[in-house]
């Protein structure tokens, strides 16, 4: 049953636990857990069971982990142990790698002297766009070409895949950036003065036009919200969306909720916004304290450093659909309008309707009040037509 040393069946980490997922029926919380004791034995090159100790206390890596866990979390961790057991997997693997390598010493430097302010997704995203930028002046020029008639080529290459505006423009802001570190480490990188004018050129490449009418969520009523909040029996699905329908957090700001991110007494709650880095106080509504002093009752031995929820984005989809379903709103082959962001847009809406759209700003977490304009124009509208009925 257990595989020799030489052996040692692995799974990548993701792989691992979207597997454990599909073949057990559990909550989010335990795969929440699985995942955190896959993580603790990849970052502390631990097996995930030491062969030939198979009895669950005689494991070092799992004795090591669970040594501060609340029995809870060691129950379900041992579970999980139990089962990759049963599996004959031995170990947990990286992630595979998402990007090829980048062939270019000029990209190479960038990425690793640049200050991403240490987010993983966010050097990912640029090491994707360096990526994709180098095949695209591999191909056309046989090497990298760095001017701003290239860019230019590789936006219009873009803008006819039919790439959507907003990629281009993060792939844009991202060559900008590789430009403005060129220009800055000139004397470094040995650059020409003549070179430097033509980098400059990067940074007036304009920007593609957004409509952002294209991009507009349907949001719900008031009496759709509490239909919606009513349908869920399910005390976790009802203060997840709780959550978002009346504190307004995009899908990203909700899966990364800590519980200690929640102040029942103060009722505000801790929130990294999309971008930022660091987390901020916000006030939340009376309504939405309600739900959650209920939720992390039932849920006390939850500890302050977990996730709240500790669910995917595909998990809140696959919710979202059911239950709009189940009160019919949502129907199939409707034009997707419908979706997880479509709370944030109710929430905002809402707040806007009682208290104006200053303060509609402030409860976004939006910087210019253009950015709240989108989220409240269903609402604008629709005034503006009673208004016009009644001249």
């Amino acid at each position: 049953m257990f595989p020799s040393l030489a052996k040692k069946i692995g799974f990548p980490l993701d792989a691992l636990i979207d597997k454990y997922e599909a073949e057990n029926k559990i909550t989010p919380a335990e795969k929440s857990i699985a995942k955190n004791y896959a993580v603790y034995c990849l970052d502390n090159s631990h097996d995930l069971w030491i062969a030939p100790f198979v009895h669950i206390k005689q494991v070092l890596a799992f004795q090591m982990w669970a040594k501060e866990k609340h029995k809870v979390v060691k129950s379900q961790g041992g579970r999980f142990l139990k089962w990759c057991v049963s599996q004959e997997i031995f170990r947990v693997l990286p992630n595979a790698q998402k990007f090829i390598p980048l062939a270019h010493a000029f990209l190479q430097d960038f990425l690793k002297d640049y200050d991403f302010n240490v987010r993983t997704r966010t050097r990912e995203t640029y090491q994707n766009v360096l990526v994709q930028y180098e095949k695209f002046s591999q191909q056309q020029h046989g090497t990298l070409v760095f001017n701003a008639n290239c860019v230019k080529d590789f936006k219009n290459y873009l803008i006819e895949k039919g790439t959507s505006p907003f990629t281009i423009n993060n792939y844009i802001s991202c060559l900008k950036t590789l430009s403005n570190w060129a220009i800055i480490s000139a004397e470094k990188l040995q650059i020409s003065t003549e070179n430097i004018q033509e980098l400059t050129h990067i940074g007036k490449i304009k920007s593609e036009k957004i409509d952002h009418s294209q991009y507009y969520k349907d949001s719900l009523t008031e009496d759709e919200t509490f239909l919606l909040l009513d349908s869920i029996t399910d005390i976790f699905d009802k203060t997840l969306f709780a959550t978002m329908l009346l504190g307004g957090l995009r899908t990203i700001e909700v899966r990364r909720l800590l519980v200690k991110d929640i102040d029942l007494k103060e009722q505000k709650m801790w929130l990294m916004r999309k971008g930022k880095n660091i987390k901020k106080p916000y006030p939340m509504t009376q309504m939405l304290a309600s739900y959650l002093d209920v939720f992390l009752e039932k849920y006390h031995t939850l500890k302050p450093t977990e996730l709240l929820f500790g669910v995917t984005y595909s998990y809140i989809w696959k919710m979202f659909r059911h239950y709009t379903q189940t009160i019919g709103l949502w129907e199939e082959n409707m034009p997707l309008r419908l979706s997880p962001h479509s709370c944030r847009h109710t929430a905002i809406q809402w707040v806007k309707n009682k208290l104006g759209i200053e303060d509609a700003q402030q409860f976004a977490g939006h910087a210019s009040i253009t950015s709240t304009m989108p989220y409240a124009q269903k609402t604008i509208q629709e005034q503006f037509a009673d208004k016009i009925k009644n001249l």
